[in-house]
C-alpha cells in the first residue's frame, strides 16, 4: 500500500521537539550549536509564518518566513530537513510551499535566503542569486550566504 504523500501544514506548539530534533539532526554541519537556543525561543513564541512538512505519520521538514525591511522583503527562516529525508525532495517542497505563499500574500516581494555553504548551492538551483558571504559568521567553519530571489 504507497504511503500518502507529504502534507505541509502551520506548524503548533506540540511540534517543537519533533523540530528540534530536526535541528539537532543537522547539527553539524549546517547549523551551529549556539543557534539551537535561538531556534527554540522562535518555536515556543508559536511563530505564525512557520510550517512543518509531514510524512509517513512524523514531521520531516519545516520552515517559516518573517518580515524585513518593514515588509519591503521576506527572508525565509529555519528551513530544514530531518537528515534521513535529504534528496528525496521535501526540502524542495517546502520552500516552493513558501515562496508561493509569501507571492500570494505579498506580490512583487524580495526573498531573502541567509543560509551556509551546506545549502548555498540548493538555493541557487532555484534561481536565488547570492549577494555576499561572510565566513565564519554563524560559528566556526560556518559561513553565511546572503541570497534573494528576484520578485515574481
Amino acid at each position: 500500500m504507497p504511503a500518502a504523500p507529504p502534507s505541509i501544514r502551520p506548524y503548533q506548539t506540540r511540534d517543537q521537539a519533533a523540530c528540534l530534533a530536526l535541528f539537532d539532526g543537522n547539527c553539524p554541519p549546517a547549523f551551529d550549536p549556539t543557534e539551537r537556543a535561538l531556534f527554540e525561543r522562535y518555536l515556543a513564541a508559536a511563530p505564525a509564518d512557520f510550517w512543518v512538512l509531514e510524512a509517513d505519520g512524523a514531521v520531516r521538514a519545516c520552515g517559516g518566513y518573517g518580515s524585513r525591511d518593514a515588509g519591503q522583503s521576506w527572508e525565509l527562516y529555519w528551513g530544514m530537513v530531518g537528515r534521513d529525508w535529504h534528496g528525496r525532495g521535501l526540502g524542495r517542497q517546502l520552500l516552493e510551499f513558501r515562496i508561493r505563499h509569501l507571492q500570494a500574500r505579498y506580490p512583487g516581494v524580495r526573498i531573502i535566503s541567509r543560509t551556509s555553504q551546506y545549502a548555498q548551492g540548493f538555493f541557487a538551483r532555484r534561481g536565488f542569486v547570492l549577494h555576499r558571504v561572510a565566513e565564519h559568521f554563524w560559528g566556526p567553519g560556518l559561513h553565511l550566504y546572503d541570497m534573494s530571489l528576484a520578485p515574481a
